[in-house]
């Protein structure tokens, strides 16, 4: 039997114009890993083509674990690999420029293994 086990997995989704910072949630494993499939659901700009997602470790000070660019409409799937401090809490920030588009996705999928 095949099978896979997430160490750590959530689902979630997320509206935002500018930028949004994502529920602290516990990761068991040093790999972290997000997917999501965006779309625009209000505005259009034909010159900008990906927003940034940046992992924070979620402690006295939020250190910065790294960011990854994911496009506006579409799936992509980024890992962060190896970070710092398995066994703790993170939380992911969304960030695009400010051009009046408003980005949805209805199946974030967030885990560590």
């Amino acid at each position: 039997m095949i099978g896979v086990a997430w160490a750590s997995s959530y689902y979630s989704y997320f509206e935002f114009d500018t930028t949004l910072k994502g529920q602290t949630r516990y990761y068991s494993a040093d790999d972290i890993h997000m997917s999501c499939t965006t779309r625009e659901k209000s505005g259009h700009n034909v010159n900008i083509t990906t927003f940034t997602v940046k992992l924070y470790h979620d402690d006295i000070f939020d250190d910065f674990c790294g960011a990854r660019t994911y496009p506006r409409v579409g799936y992509a799937q980024r890992d962060w690999s190896d970070v710092a401090w398995p066994n703790s809490k993170y939380y992911f920030q969304f960030s695009k420029a400010y051009d009046g588009v408003v980005l949805r996705s209805d199946n974030v999928h967030m885990w560590s293994n």
